[in-house]
């Protein structure tokens, strides 16, 4: 994959196989994709799934999957992935294996599971199993692919706010982010819309953070992509809430 390709590309999946390291000949510094960010960025997906909002099981874990990557407290999402695994046999007993309800298991089960941080890509996989032939299915893979975009950040260029050390060709151990560009202002705008999910204010964060004296393009810009998609673990409002 080139910068282009993933700057540009609709391919979700193949986004993900890149950054996470199981494609060969790679090119590029991969940001570490966590069990917090694999979870948000799954529960992501599922929040921009206007379908998921029919499947309640799929909406009570994924609001349980998010509160745990917060907390960093696995616990109660453990409980619930024997349970999703028991829904899952008893969707395929019920429906078959190529159902749509098996499908939509499938995707609560791999939502639940500990090593979400490498799969989490078959969350959306499944859903777009479950929805095969639905209008709004090319606008999905879209947005997932801008959902891994926002939160992996660009690889070829370090990486969530990574610089890369191309003498060493990896990125940099600290993100480029000036302590001082963390003022009042930037701090609780960010707050406001990761608590919220409403990333309306980007535009608005741009502004404080050029008061604050920041000049990165790749943050400034990140910001002001008015068409991009935002979700909690963007790696923008990370950096600024020192969350990793």
């Amino acid at each position: 994959m080139t910068e282009a390709e993933w700057l540009t590309t609709d391919d979700a999946d193949a986004m993900y196989y890149w950054v996470t390291g199981y494609q060969p000949k790679r090119v590029g510094v991969f940001p570490k994709i966590t069990r917090r960010l694999g979870s948000l960025y799954a529960v992501a997906c599922v929040r921009a799934t206007p379908q998921a909002a029919s499947q309640s099981f799929l909406i009570r874990v994924a609001d349980e999957v998010e509160r745990s990557a917060d907390a960093n407290d696995w616990s109660k999402v453990d409980r619930l992935c024997r349970e999703a695994g028991q829904g899952c046999a008893d969707a395929t007993t019920a429906a078959g294996l190529d159902s749509i309800l098996h499908f939509w298991a499938l995707a609560v089960l791999r939502l639940t599971e500990g090593t979400i941080e490498t799969y989490a890509i078959h969350v959306p996989f499944f859903i777009a199993k479950a929805l095969e032939g639905a209008d709004n299915l090319p606008e999905l893979h879209k947005i997932w692919a801008n959902l891994l975009r926002d939160i992996a950040g660009n690889p070829f260029r370090g990486g969530r706010g990574r610089e890369f050390d191309k003498r060493k060709r990896k990125p940099r151990v600290e993100p480029v982010f000036h302590p001082l560009w963390r003022t009042g202002t930037v701090l609780s705008l960010a707050r406001a819309m990761y608590d919220s999910r409403d990333f309306s204010g980007m535009p608005i964060l741009v502004d404080a953070l050029q008061e604050a004296g920041c000049e990165d393009s790749e943050i400034l810009n990140h910001c002001r992509d008015t068409s991009h998609e935002h979700a909690r673990g963007c790696w923008v409002i990370d950096l600024i809430l020192k969350k990793s």
